[in-house]
């Protein structure tokens, strides 16, 4: 999958990107993401949490924002939410990927909760009536 995203970025232009394999529990320590001394603006993830227990859920996301530029930064989670109650929606589980018998995602309201508690301002963007994004940005104290 890495060396597939390289490819696409690289075809793309992207050419300021680095993808790298790792735990989101290593993104604030001393894994080497990024050089000594520098920080992203911009973490995302994408179809990874839902599949975390709450209290994993929540350490993660803490991880993601401690780890952002001091100065401003945006965490984007890309995810299965429910924005609304799922009982009804059984024929759209196939289109969002859902598994109730495996994945465990949350409401919109308890993921911009956490990242609310790690000190973000907060959005939120249904796409899909199980899924969506909750844009997080962290703002310089006092900014």
């Amino acid at each position: 999958m890495l060396k597939a995203a390289e490819r696409n970025a690289l075809e793309a232009g992207a050419e300021n990107l680095k993808f790298a394999v790792g735990s989101f529990h290593d993104l604030a320590g001393d894994h080497q993401f990024w050089p000594t001394g520098r920080h992203p603006d911009v973490i995302m993830q994408s179809y990874a949490l839902h599949h975390l227990p709450r209290d994993e859920k929540r350490a993660a996301i803490d991880s993601m924002v401690r780890a952002l530029s001091p100065g401003r930064g945006f965490v984007v989670l890309g995810d299965l939410m429910f924005f609304d109650d799922p009982a009804g929606l059984e024929a759209e589980y196939a289109a969002a990927g859902y598994d109730p018998q495996n994945d465990r995602p949350e409401t919109a309201a308890v993921l911009a909760t956490m990242l609310e508690d790690s000190g973000c301002v907060v959005q939120t963007h249904p796409v899909h009536p199980l899924a969506g994004i909750v844009l997080g940005e962290r703002r310089k104290p006092g900014a």
